[in-house]
């Protein structure tokens, strides 16, 4: 029995050091360290000292040594890496150089930077912005949308709301990508980017997306129906158990 339950721990420890180098190894490698060989350096030498202490448990004379100094080398890059921040002044990518924001008087609500681009491919495109006072009084609709880029699982989403006059604004969350700089999902669980809220018009999103092949497929939800609906089916059930004796 004693043997087994050293085994298994053995094993337990054993996983938690593959999952941590792992961890460790990217976390360095996608870091903000803007030398490349000095990330590559103590990627690899983080790996090295990982498998190391994988080997060591194998000898029960150095198994715990080697599992307690990785484990203090570990809680040292967790501490590292918890200090990378977000950081607004960069050299971004044109179509996420500017921020919106709002100002807010009573009802009136008046957003700043709506973007308007004029697209004629997805890299090629003119700049522009513009403000718009809103009347919240005079919102007429919210619609979950979502456009598909990766096949029929993956799609990017935001919120578009319809006003009374018949104009839409839409809050969609991306990536705020520095010039230069491609994209990587595994990167993007590391800190390697900022993420900035995108307001535009309907005009902006439709251009955008016809200069995009892969994200041809759009499906549009409307948000406030469901909510509308949602409701007005517990008001019945609230109803209903009134009812019963």
């Amino acid at each position: 029995m004693k043997f087994a339950a050293t085994v298994f721990l053995l094993a337990l420890c054993a996983l938690a050091i593959v999952l941590t180098t792992a961890w460790g190894v990217l976390a360095i490698h996608y870091s903000d360290i803007r030398s490349d060989a000095i990330r590559t350096v103590l990627a690899v030498a983080f790996g090295t000292a990982g498998i190391v202490t994988l080997f060591a448990l194998i000898w029960q004379r150095w198994r715990w040594r080697a599992a307690g100094s990785f484990t203090a080398l570990f809680v040292v890059l967790v501490a590292w890496w918890s200090t990378i921040e977000p950081s607004n002044d960069r050299d971004w990518q044109p179509d996420v150089a500017v921020v919106s924001y709002a100002t807010i008087n009573g009802d009136l609500i008046t957003v700043h930077n709506i973007r308007n681009f004029e697209y004629r491919t997805e890299s090629d495109f003119t700049p522009a912005y513009y403000d718009r006072t809103l009347d919240i009084r005079e919102l007429a609709g919210a619609d979950i949308v979502a456009s598909y880029w990766m096949g029929p699982a993956v799609a990017h989403v935001f919120v578009s709301f319809a006003f009374n006059d018949g104009q839409h604004l839409a809050i969609s969350i991306e990536t705020r990508k520095e010039r230069g700089e491609g994209y990587s999902t595994i990167a993007g669980f590391f800190k390697q980017y900022e993420i900035i809220y995108v307001v535009d018009d309907e005009h902006d999103v439709g251009s955008e997306t016809a200069c995009v092949p892969d994200r041809n497929t759009t499906h549009v939800h409307p948000a406030l129906a469901a909510i509308g609906a949602a409701v007005n089916e517990c008001n019945v059930l609230s109803d209903l158990s009134f009812q019963s004796p």
